[in-house]
């Protein structure tokens, strides 16, 4: 008779983490009630598949030999909406894609590239615990000029037949950044996040308090959040524009 397995669901470690992008599937999932989905439909997922530079705690089934971990981060196929995980996920991967480009983007540039990443652990609402990205950077290690934002090319994979589509109108190209304020306003980024601010939010403060290029106004901002200030509001003012160019052409004048 069959002998079922038992599909052992092994956490990813927390911390921070040297991630290789090696897949993106297309999945079908019931709906989620949080998300207001009919749990009795099937919805399209993407599956992200992260192949990491750490391994897991040996086990008793690893006879000694420790397993490179695999990192799976699941999203939805729609972007746009920045509280949606894809857009946030493709916001941090791809620095100053565009809400034009973020909507026709293909994820097959995507692979193969090796990002820095800070895994957390969270709960589901059962309690079980889940591990999940809390940011997600181009990896800094890499040679100058290979972390500059991807441009979008044809249409996101889709699973029914593409129509015709209109000429995407032209986009203006985020401002080159100095590669010292990029390196401390990623370090900065990170900070909030490691301070419980959600990589929404972190994103938003930078940009909202430091314009693009100004190491002095950025080490002042550093100063304030190393204090213990960085429990500063977000704008009521800051809308999806802000969060879907990081930084604004008004700023970098």
């Amino acid at each position: 008779m069959p002998v079922t397995e038992v599909n052992e669901y092994r956490l990813t470690p927390a911390g921070p983490h040297k991630l290789t992008l090696t897949a993106v599937e297309e999945t079908k999932a019931p709906g989620l009630a949080e998300f207001n989905q009919d749990t009795n439909q099937e919805y399209t997922r993407w599956k992200w598949v992260f192949a990491s530079d750490r391994f897991y705690p040996l086990s008793d089934e690893d006879n000694g030999t420790p397993k490179p971990v695999t990192h799976i981060e699941f999203t939805g196929n729609k972007y746009g909406n920045e509280k949606a995980k894809l857009t946030i996920l493709l916001d941090q991967m791809v620095p100053g894609i565009t809400k034009e480009q973020g909507k026709k983007f293909n994820t097959d540039v995507l692979i193969g590239q090796v990002f820095d990443a800070g895994i957390r652990h969270m709960k589901k609402k059962n309690g079980d615990p889940k591990a999940e990205i809390g940011y997600i950077t181009p990896d800094s290690g890499e040679a100058a000029g290979e972390t500059a934002p991807v441009t979008a090319p044809a249409a996101v994979p889709t699973p029914k037949p593409a129509k015709a589509a209109k000429a995407a109108a032209p986009t203006t190209a985020a401002p080159k950044l100095d590669p010292e304020f990029q390196k401390e306003s990623t370090a900065i980024f990170k900070e909030l996040i490691a301070r419980g601010r959600d990589a929404v939010d972190a994103k938003k403060l930078i940009l909202q308090h430091v314009p693009v290029n100004d190491l002095d106004a950025l080490v002042e901002f550093q100063t304030s959040v190393l204090s213990g200030a960085y429990d500063l509001e977000v704008e009521a003012s800051a809308d999806e524009d802000l969060f879907s160019d990081p930084f604004p052409a008004e700023q970098a004048a």
